[in-house]
């Protein structure tokens, strides 16, 4: 047996070791280090990894556990709850992203009409893999600023499923934009259908079967036959393997045994995933690299300008406010791992300039590796922004909040905020948090809560946010003084809202149960304040297959948060 591909696969992974535990530290994706190593060990730099058949599937599976991965955070439901993001800023953001790039490649580069369209639509797309990594470095994965750009990154993930399907198309003699397009359009809407009904109906009950056994491993082995399976019909049907791969993982999204799959596949994904970064670096033409340097900066600077261009102007007209604007504009902006997938397909050889190519990777890769730093720059700026502003920021997130239906107000900010904000979020119902210290205002109007600076043991306040025309009042951290104060007042001056409180223990719980609160929660669970969180939405009027379903995925998301960082 030969011994050249072990000693490639060692290699490789040697690299992946170095990139994981040290670029982070520095502020680097790792995948960036897997595509440098991928540079140095290929044939343009020292030509120590050959690139074999091995190191080819490697690569290919990494894809195909990505798409897998994506396809598991795809459920309807999570769907409908970010609506907003999913079906209004992320369209608005690929299509105007998209015009702006097709414009730079109609005029720039001599390519068909069909490769300009593939192309811009593909350099729309930013970074899952990153944006999700920068999120969680800075433990913001569970706030509303990061929700909203979750959401946009979910419609991106369905457009590159589209633009795979496309792909695959090209090269057909004789087919036209408009005909690939719809079959595109077809098919994609034709699997996406097929996987909602068989994980619905033929693998829920299937899963439930096998977990009688209580065999970690046996999910684990079931999990990569589907994905095997499902990429196997796909390429039947003359579709992609990856786009198999996002099916499955669709199918599996919809099962109540996602979490314990994706964890058991996570460590597949993120070592197959390197070494398909590895690949993409082994394939780029340094010399012609160094001598096309110049088209490289300015598909660089095309990438930051017009991304961040478009997704500050969205954000802007959805009223949003300009902190917010500001962030998502600076976590998006960087170019997609899909860039890498799309340039690699058969269809496509030839129809691009190799240079063009080249270039193309590079560029993203360095969008990659700085979109930590430029991100946390943005935060700084925000944060000045917001501080000089505050006031103003606040009037144009909160809106009229009180005026739509079921609106809650929540008082103090804090963990149990944060995750009564998800249970009301989650549901599309409308909340306004109240904070009295200026620095957690700042930091929650930071992170995309609608909040308002004020003092709740002034009743002139009250007014001012029309206290009257809300019906249910969270309070995170009660005031035992505020409460009395409220509880001498006759009834004509006395907030009439259904209270809901958070304390911290039993004891603490005692004198505002004296004053008559009948709905107190000592703050406990995981998240902390999942219970209260699931009294208000009950309280609200919602099926109690719903606040379980939430309850469900708020404590998964919860321990993937945690997990993360304690990583």
């Amino acid at each position: 047996m030969s011994t050249e591909p072990l000693f490639a696969v060692s290699v490789l992974l040697s690299a992946g070791i170095a990139s994981v535990l040290f670029l982070p530290v520095i502020g680097v994706s790792p995948i960036v280090g897997f595509l440098l190593a991928g540079v140095a060990f290929g044939q343009y730099g020292f030509d120590i990894v050959p690139q074999g058949e091995m190191i080819h599937l490697l690569a290919e599976m990494g894809v195909v556990f990505l798409m897998f991965d994506i396809g598991m955070h795809f459920s309807v439901k999570h769907v409908w709850s970010e609506r907003k993001g999913i079906f209004v800023l992320g369209p608005g953001q690929v299509a105007l992203s998209a015009l702006g790039f097709y414009a730079g490649l109609e005029y720039f580069f001599d390519l068909p009409a069909q490769v300009d369209i593939l192309l811009a639509i593909t350099f729309a797309l930013s970074s899952t893999a990153v944006v999700s990594q920068v999120l969680a470095e800075r433990k913001m994965s569970g706030l509303p600023l990061a929700r909203r750009t979750m959401a946009v990154l979910i419609f991106q993930d369905i457009c590159a499923i589209f633009v795979l399907i496309l792909a695959s198309g090209m090269g057909e003699p004789g087919v036209s934009v408009g005909a690939l397009f719809m079959a595109a359009a077809l098919k994609c809407m034709v699997c996406v259908t097929v996987a909602t009904l068989v994980g619905k109906y033929l693998l829920s009950p299937g899963f439930g079967f096998f977990a009688r056994f209580n065999n970690s491993d046996a999910f684990t082995m079931i999990a990569l036959l589907i994905v095997l399976a499902t990429g196997m019909a796909t390429q039947a049907f003359g579709l992609s393997l990856t786009l198999g791969a996002f099916l499955a993982g669709m199918i599996i999204s919809e099962s109540p045994f996602r979490a314990i799959i994706q964890t058991e596949t996570k460590p597949f994904r993120n070592l197959l995933l390197g070494f398909f970064f590895v690949t993409v670096g082994m394939s780029v033409n340094v010399p012609a690299l160094v001598s096309a340097w110049g088209m490289t900066l300015w598909i660089t600077l095309a990438l930051v300008i017009v991304k961040s261009a478009t997704v500050f102007a969205l954000f802007m007209v959805a009223r949003e406010g300009r902190v917010a604007a500001v962030q998502q504009a600076l976590l998006l902006f960087q170019g997609s791992e899909f860039v890498f997938v799309i340039l690699a397909q058969p269809g496509l050889q030839g129809m691009i300039d190799p240079a063009l190519k080249d270039s193309a990777v590079a560029a993203v890769a360095i969008s990659m590796a700085v979109s930590s730093a430029v991100f946390g720059l943005g935060k700084r700026f925000s944060r000045t922004l917001c501080r000089a502003n505050a006031t103003a920021e606040a009037d144009a997130i909160a809106g009229n909040i009180a005026e739509r239906p079921n609106a809650v107000i929540v008082i103090g900010m804090n963990d149990v905020t944060q995750t009564v904000a998800s249970a009301l979020g989650s549901q599309g119902t409308p909340y306004l948090v109240v904070e009295r210290e200026y620095n957690k205002f700042t930091e929650a109007l930071q992170n995309g809560f609608p909040v308002v600076y004020g003092d709740k043991a002034d009743l002139r306040f009250w007014d001012s946010i029309q206290v009257d025309k809300y019906k249910t009042m969270v309070i995170a951290s009660p005031d035992l003084g505020v409460s009395r104060v409220y509880a001498g007042l006759p009834r004509a001056q006395a907030l009439e809202l259904s209270r809901f409180l958070s304390v911290r223990s039993e004891e603490e719980a005692e004198p505002f149960r004296g004053l008559g609160y009948a709905r107190i929660f000592v703050a406990q669970g995981a998240p902390p304040g999942i219970e209260m969180a699931a009294a208000v939405m009950a309280h609200l009027g919602h099926a109690a297959d719903v606040i379980a379903d939430w309850m469900d995925k708020e404590q998964k998301d919860y321990l993937e948060r945690t997990a993360a960082v304690a990583a």
